[in-house]
Parts: structure tokens; sequence; C-alpha cells
């Protein structure tokens, strides 16, 4: 009787059992050693909702009452349809605030392909003026910066210099606001 012989199989080829370990080594090497870039975004602080029965109902403004920031989609920035730089908007609305005090709104318009540095810069500058305002209402009032008042003081320089704004997204082909 034979023997059924076996035939050596010799396998050519990478000894592969230890690619998995090697792989992950890497994977946490490169995940450790990249830097991440930071995004740019608007700091705000969302005031907390009002109660139901202190909530401001709609209230009609006069057309002097309104100042219109518009951002065209190649970057131009237009203050009540006046191409303007991004500080001389700054001097425009404080000049604007101070004539209007309480009584007034700022509509900011940005076309959907304008370039989202622009308006981050146009929302700085706007969140810069109310911060103006606001503290020079309160060295008026009390004889210190803003950020140095108490809660009620601070309070009622809020209710004095309110921040009212109204972003408006609806354009026609144009380009201009609806």
């Amino acid at each position: 009787m034979m023997w059924p012989t076996r035939k050596n199989r010799f396998r050519s080829g990478l000894d592969t059992t230890s690619t998995a370990d090697i792989s992950f080594v890497l994977l946490i090497f490169f995940l450790v050693t990249t830097s991440m870039d930071i995004d740019k975004g608007l700091v705000r602080e969302l005031s907390p909702m009002e109660p139901e029965e202190e909530q401001v109902e709609e209230q009609e403004v006069d057309a002097n009452g309104m100042m219109e920031l518009r951002i065209q989609a190649d970057g131009r920035l237009l203050v009540d349809g006046e191409e303007q730089t991004v500080q001389a908007a700054g001097k425009k609305m404080e000049a604007f605030l101070e004539r209007r005090g309480s009584n007034h709104v700022i509509v900011l318009g940005a076309h959907p392909q304008a370039a989202y540095d622009r308006y981050f810069q146009v929302q700085q500058q706007l969140v810069a003026v109310y911060r103006q305002w606001r503290n020079r209402k309160a060295l008026h009032d009390y004889g210190c910066a803003y950020e140095e008042c108490t809660p009620a003081q601070k309070q009622a320089v809020r209710k004095a210099c309110p921040q009212r704004v109204k972003e408006n997204y609806e354009f026609d082909k144009e380009g201009k606001t609806e």
C-alpha cells in the first residue's frame, strides 16, 4: 500500500501578521503630530429667552430709523446704497446710533455668494459699534465702563441701548435685498 504523499506547498510572499499593528501605530503617530486648524467664527453670547409676558411685540419702524448694510456677491459693502469700507461703515453706524438712540433697526443682508470673511468683518464691526455705544452710555450714567457695571446697571444700559439687528438673506436676481 502506498501512503499518499503530501505535497510540500511553499507559499511565497510577505508575512503580514504584524501589518495591522504597524498601521495602528502609524495612525496614532499621524494623529498626534498633525496640527488642527482652528476655524474662525463669530463670538456671540445669545441673550436668554425672555418670559412670554415680557417679550416685545413687533413694532413698525419708520424709514429714517433703519440703516441697511448689504454685502454684494463681489464683496462690496453698501450702506444705505452707498459703497463704504468696513471702518467707514462703523463710523456711520456709530453716528446713526447716537442720532436715533433706541429707536433704530440695522438691517444686514449678505448675498449668498459673498465671501464669509467679508460677512465676518461686518459682523465684528457691528458688535464693536454696539459695545462702544453701551460703554459710552455706562460711562455717562454710572461713571464706569460697561464691563465694570453691576448686573442691574448692565440691564439698564442694555434697555437704553438695545441691539436691534435684522438679518435679511432674500436677494432678487440683481443681488438687491427684497
